[in-house]
């Protein structure tokens, strides 16, 4: 049989190739998927970027700082050095040859000169000014008055009033016994008005203190006086360890500076403290003795209205001691070494109170 063409299977192709421009496309498409998956997992599998932490001032904590001694008047003294840092002597730093003081410290202007020692030995008659205020009855103190510039008094014989009959803003937890002063347990708090008329660029403290715990207990001490705004800088500070006792200004820099002097103290024992700072000098007396002086530099800087704590202070270690103090006495000036012998001797406690020799 004849087939014609128009019963031939077809051969034509069933498709045709795309063209060469279509087909770069493609390609240039898969690749950019695959490389911007490739991205996609990295970032998933490292995670996201740690977050940059704000950088902060970093400011220098305050240091320490105990100045050279100071040539001062040819007094009996310890050779036992103070740091208020720790709870022990330290080794005595150089002391600077005469005229050191000058080179080392600017006498603040308009200040008067550190009062001297009228005689070689033996105390002199206080200055019995007429604006000056008795402290002690006549039986411990033979009714004579102490020298002028007295700010604040405080017998510690009958009550906790001062002398003035102003009352303390805070009173916890303090005995008064007429012949053996003020008891001041761990738990104390006595606080006056007025910084208790303490001057923070001049002035002097004295008063009789007797340790009521065993030293080698296991106390960290007791603060005698502590004056502050409840920051760093600013402070004024009194402390008593078991084997040191010692006064630390903290200036409005920041910088602490102390004296004072190691102790061996003994349970039931009076001693009389006399401390003073002013002229760019700080000084400790033991006793009737100069223990420790340092220079100083900077002021410290309190408003009128701070309180000042008495043997206590508004916060500290649970673990504290108990000590007793007489005749708190406060001066707005320096006191000389006569003056403060004196003090000592009218003001002695009447149970046990021969001054020790």
């Amino acid at each position: 049989m004849n087939r014609g063409p128009s019963s031939s299977r077809s051969s034509a192709p069933r498709g045709t190739d795309p063209p060469p421009q279509q087909t770069a496309w493609w390609v240039v498409g898969i690749a950019v998927v695959l490389f911007g998956g490739g991205l996609l997992l990295r970032h998933v599998m490292q995670g996201p970027p740690p977050e940059t932490a704000p950088v902060l001032p970093v400011r220098e904590p305050p240091h320490f700082q105990l100045t050279p001694r100071v040539p001062r008047l040819p007094q009996a003294r310890s050779d036992d050095d103070f740091d208020a840092s720790s709870d022990g002597p330290v080794a005595a730093p150089a002391k600077p040859a005469a005229g050191a003081r000058a080179a080392n410290a600017t006498k603040p202007s308009g200040a008067a000169a550190r009062p001297e020692s009228s005689t070689a030995g033996g105390a002199q008659p206080v200055d019995a000014a007429g604006d000056a205020l008795a402290v002690g009855t006549p039986d411990h103190s033979g009714g004579q008055p102490l020298p002028n510039g007295v700010s604040m008094s405080l017998s510690f014989d009958s009550s906790t009033a001062t002398a003035d009959q102003t009352e303390p803003i805070v009173a916890e937890n303090v005995a008064v016994d007429p012949t053996l002063g003020a008891l001041f347990p761990p738990n104390a708090m006595l606080a006056y008005p007025d910084r208790g008329g303490v001057d923070p660029q001049e002035g002097t403290i004295a008063f009789w203190v007797r340790m009521e715990w065993d030293p080698a207990s296991a106390v960290e001490g007791k603060a005698l006086a502590d004056m502050s705004t409840g920051t760093w800088e600013n402070r004024f500070e009194l402390r008593l360890g078991p084997r040191y006792i010692g006064l630390l200004l903290t200036t409005s820099d920041g910088v602490e500076q102390g004296c004072g002097a190691a102790m061996q103290w003994t349970k039931g024992e009076w001693h009389h403290v006399a401390v003073e700072w002013g002229d760019s000098v700080m000084q400790m007396y033991i006793d009737g003795t100069l223990r420790d002086d340092r220079m100083y530099e900077g002021t410290v800087e309190l408003p009128p209205t701070a309180p000042l704590y008495v043997g206590s202070q508004p916060k500290g270690p649970a673990n504290q001691g108990a000590v007793r103090l007489w005749k708190w006495t406060v001066f707005q000036r320096i006191l000389s070494p006569d003056e403060i012998t004196a003090l000592m001797m009218q003001t002695a406690p009447p149970a046990g109170a021969a001054p020790p020799a």
